[in-house]
């Protein structure tokens, strides 16, 4: 399919079975609000607030099974959510979360302990990151000196993940690149590896922080991170992205295309044409997102290839969400009138299909969203994906009468506040397990009885040089 010639609603919705299900109206903000209010009410009950701050994990590798690096997926969302629903009722419950996974007052998703984190609990530096979007969103929602918790401010704990990822940027190899994983000794050369998702979340990041603090460093980063992208051959001219390659010459590539690596990217090439108005990023934006609508919307529904066999792994399903959210990052920022139209097309038709195939009364959605595997599934990875895509319909149309919509005002306005406050509510599981992405290590186990494990009173994050100081 030309997406010039994109379908409207209508005419995907004749394609699809006729199934029982929910009606949304993106016209009307009433049931925009119904729908992304629903389903965020129904995503929060997977989270049981805990010391920890993340979704329970037990190790299971199916569809119960929830990794780590999803809960700051899962976190960033619903941040998100947040801001394009301007609605504060599940505030409260996100912050501290992100307050406890963070080692409280260490302001660190690594802890004090860096070397345990990257080893026992087998956290890498794409892991990190999906978790520092989260509170970049509460700074862009707040203010970049707004407090979050305590004396931290949201902008603090994300620039400390920023430097911790961009610490391991390694030009020695493969021209540049930072590597996946924090671990050198990591088995079956995950350890050498220099993912995309790594880079292009870091370059998502850049341009959020320039925007975020008219620090022009952050500016220079993501050039550099995009430059190396294109010069390696990820990003390749006729605008596909492959998933990354091994040091010492990252060659010959990993030639799979994700929806993940992709969408970001958008999201991060939209950031910086937000940032420094380079015309640049958005063309490319607009030539990248050809190419991920033709791969991964072929029948104008947002779907990943596992679908149409049912043969999704449980740390695939978030990919298509975060490409929504790139998608949905470059409808707030591109100038080209065309980009927004097709990205509200396919947005609309993912989103009224999804509403009438795979959601119950109560919200309660799943992943696929056409063909005859559409269904109903109550499980946290399908939730997600959902809240994704309502995030971004809410973003483009609106929303309103929320149900139990609270003031956007931050949430403890600089004190501690109580542990867990604001727990969501509604009929999904509140299970979850976890092993990590393609097999990385995952620490598993009870939550402990104090707040911030392996960070002792007093204890800092090692600063990191990074040539010029990124200022908050």
């Amino acid at each position: 399919m030309k997406w010039s010639l994109l379908p409207g609603v209508a005419a995907v919705a004749a394609m699809l079975p006729a199934a029982a299900g929910m009606t949304l109206n993106v016209a009307d903000k009433a049931s925009v609000g119904a729908m992304v209010g629903g389903v965020a009410k129904q995503l929060m009950t997977y989270y049981p607030p805990n010391n920890y701050g993340a979704v329970p994990q037990n190790g299971r590798s199916d569809k119960t099974g929830v990794q780590w690096y999803e809960s700051g997926i899962f976190f960033g969302a619903m941040m998100e959510y947040s801001r394009v629903a301007n609605d504060g009722q599940h505030l409260p419950t996100v912050v501290y979360a992100l307050y406890n996974a963070s080692y409280g007052p260490v302001m660190s998703f690594l802890g004090s302990n860096e070397a345990i984190a990257a080893t026992l609990l087998g956290r890498w530096n794409d892991d990190i990151l999906w978790w520092g979007l989260a509170p970049l969103t509460g700074a862009e929602i707040f203010g970049k000196d707004t407090i979050m918790m305590d004396k931290g401010t949201y902008s603090k704990l994300a620039v400390n993940t920023y430097l911790s990822s961009w610490s391991q940027w390694d030009a020695t190899t493969c021209g540049g690149g930072v590597y996946w994983s924090r671990d050198r000794t990591a088995s079956g050369n995950r350890g050498t590896y220099k993912s995309t998702i790594t880079n292009v979340q870091q370059l998502l990041m850049s341009g959020r922080l320039a925007v975020l603090t008219g620090n022009s460093t952050y500016t220079s980063i993501g050039a550099q991170l995009y430059t190396w992208l294109k010069t390696i051959g990820i990003v390749t001219p006729t605008w596909h992205v492959y998933d990354g390659g091994n040091a010492p010459t990252c060659l010959p590539l990993n030639t799979n295309e994700l929806s993940y690596n992709i969408g970001v990217l958008i999201g991060g090439l939209a950031w910086m044409f937000k940032a420094t108005g380079d015309a640049s990023y958005d063309a490319d934006a607009a030539s990248l997102l050809t190419v991920a609508l033709e791969l991964f919307a072929p029948n104008g529904v947002i779907a990943d290839a596992c679908e149409a066999t049912a043969s999704c792994k449980a740390n695939e399903v978030s990919q298509k969400g975060t490409m929504i959210r790139g998608l949905m990052y470059l409808h707030m920022h591109t100038a080209n009138a065309t980009v927004k139209s097709t990205i509200e097309k396919v947005i609309d038709a993912s989103a009224t299909s999804m509403a009438s195939l795979a959601c119950d009364s109560s919200w309660n959605c799943g992943n696929t969203w056409a063909g005859t595997n559409a269904a109903v599934s109550i499980d946290f990875h399908s939730q997600l994906n959902s809240l994704e895509l309502a995030n971004a319909v809410a973003s483009i149309h609106g929303a309103s009468g929320i149900p139990g919509a609270t003031a956007l005002t931050n949430p403890f306005d600089g004190t501690s506040g109580s542990s867990g406050s604001g727990t969501g509510s509604g009929s999904g599981s509140s299970s979850g397990s976890g092993s990590s992405s393609s097999s990385k290590n995952a620490a598993a186990g009870t939550a402990p009885g104090s707040l911030w494990m392996f960070a002792a009173a007093g204890a800092t994050v090692a600063a990191v040089s990074v040539g010029s100081m990124l200022l908050v």
